[in-house]
């Protein structure tokens, strides 16, 4: 497979949008139904995609399985049952049409962008990159897919099951150096969607500005995991090792900043250190490492406490790889409460009053998720407090693969959508189709001396407040319509 790089651009580009043309023929459903051929594929396939991602933090074919292959035909699934249905035309109601615009009927389209360059992490190479790439082709853009450096080689192979059911123009691979993704973006993609740092969104967010190209970015998190006092302590407890060890914590929306009630601190402090002094090292990602070392020695310096004492900082910089990490006693404005590390680590905070916790999870910069353990009428409430792209309750991580739910963050944590009916509508445009069914449409002809009179009535006669002045708007118009007319006659 010859890959888009600094030397083809162009011509990948060009043949992109000739084979974008073509492909944007299909009506949605035909295109769904090609995703069948894809997902079969990466069935097959499946063996050897485990096997080419070489990531430290994937500890085994597993995680491959449960975190990206099965979402991502899931998410193929989805499209091919229900993409026809979000992308259908909608033909506009006569019910609710403005009364000046008698004669009009409406409709809105939604049509393909066209060429989506998609930048892909290294956390989740396959099934982020899967669906959004999914996305796109479905909603009738081509695409040219650049992964992070490390997961040129799983990526091929993904790129090679959407090859074989669309064709080769329609999804190319780009070389994962930065520089050919801004060359893209330089010589006229339609759209870029983004999945890494704020740092990166920041430099591909300028160079998108610059070519007035429309983006979605899914950034960073320092997700807030909220504990009632009421909440079930093995099942806070399970969650967040779960949370801390999935994917090495190399996850987006992993639990970073624990919030619990201060007269339970302690007991969570024990129930925590029986657990996480039996679990073994987790590998970090090099990219991570000097980052989470100077997190947690400023943490430590400050006054945290790390449960177990699990911290050896020559250990970690030997071999790079640390137990899962929990520091008690962290102050909502210490680095660690808004620090984006993509590690088995996490920062306690204590809270004196459920009050506090709306304004606690708002304090970090990013806004992606959070996650609320207690009884369900209490985490509601709260839930619907929180300024941020999506909440579970009593459960972290695993509900947001579900592929109806749309994905996205607020703030440092980016904007737009990427998956579900969202997110497939993000990779088109609305067209608007009005047609003007009469003959003679009023806004056409000449003046009259009776129109102010006309329009000033139909103002009060719909929109003012009350009856007699609703009467008093039905009655200029009628004078207008009869000033209209005498002139006619005239």
């Amino acid at each position: 497979m010859t890959l888009v790089d600094g030397s083809n651009c162009r011509a990948a580009l060009d043949n992109a949008a000739a084979a974008q043309k073509q492909w944007a023929r299909l009506s949605v459903r035909q295109r769904g139904l090609r995703m069948h051929a894809v997902q079969t594929r990466i069935a097959q396939v499946a063996d050897d995609l485990c096997d080419l991602i070489t990531l430290p933090q994937r500890r085994s074919k597993t995680e491959t399985l449960s975190a990206e292959l099965i979402p991502l035909c899931e998410a193929l699934r989805y499209l091919q049952r229900d993409a026809a249905k979000v992308l259908a035309t909608r033909k506009l109601p006569l019910s609710g049409r403005p009364l000046w615009l008698w004669g009009t009927r409406a409709e809105v389209q939604r049509v393909a962008l066209g060429r989506v360059l998609i930048i892909a992490p290294w956390n989740y190479p396959l099934f982020l990159a899967g669906v959004q790439a999914a996305q796109a082709l479905v909603a009738g853009n081509a695409v040219l897919l650049k992964p992070a450096p490390g997961c040129e080689a799983a990526t091929a192979t993904l790129v090679d099951c959407f090859q074989a059911a669309v064709g080769t123009d329609l999804i190319r691979q780009v070389g994962s150096d930065p520089e050919v993704a801004t060359r893209l973006i330089q010589a006229g993609v339609e759209k870029v969607v983004l999945t890494g740092s704020s740092t990166t969104g920041r430099r591909v967010g300028s160079v998108a500005a610059d070519a007035l190209t429309p983006a979605t970015m899914e950034l960073s998190g320092c997700d807030a995991m909220v504990v009632l006092p009421e909440a079930d302590r093995g099942r806070v407890v399970e969650s967040l090792l779960f949370g801390l060890s999935f994917n090495s914590g190399a996850t987006c929306i992993a639990p970073r900043r624990i919030f619990l009630c201060q007269r339970q601190s302690d007991h969570y402090r024990k129930l925590l250190k029986q657990r996480l002094v039996q679990m073994p090292s987790i590998p970090v990602h090099p990219a991570v490492q000097t980052r989470m070392i100077e997190a947690v020695e400023d943490a430590i310096a400050r006054g945290a406490r790390v449960v177990g004492g699990l911290w050896d900082r020559e250990a970690f910089e030997r071999t790079g790889a640390t137990p899962p990490l929990v520091l008690f006693g962290a102050q909502p404005d210490w680095p660690i409460m808004s620090a984006d590390l993509f590690a088995p680590l996490a920062a306690v905070c204590d809270y004196a009053s459920p009050d506090e916790l709306a304004d606690l999870v708002a304090r970090a910069p990013y806004a992606l998720a959070a996650s609320i353990f207690g009884p369900q009428k209490e985490a509601r409430q709260l839930a619907d407090l929180l300024d941020v792209g999506t909440v579970t309750i009593n459960d972290l991580i695993v509900p947001t693969a579900d592929p109806r739910i749309p994905f996205g963050g607020r703030r440092a944590s980016g904007f737009g959508t990427t998956r579900g009916a969202e997110g497939l509508l993000a990779m088109t445009c609305p067209r608007v189709i009005a047609t003007q069914r009469l003959r003679h449409p009023k806004h056409l002809a000449a003046p009259t001396a009776g129109d102010e009179a006309i329009l000033a009535g139909l103002l009060q006669l719909k929109f003012a407040a009350g009856w007699r002045l609703r009467l008093r708007g039905l009655g200029q118009m009628v004078r207008g319509i009869r000033q209209s007319r005498n002139n006619d006659s005239r």
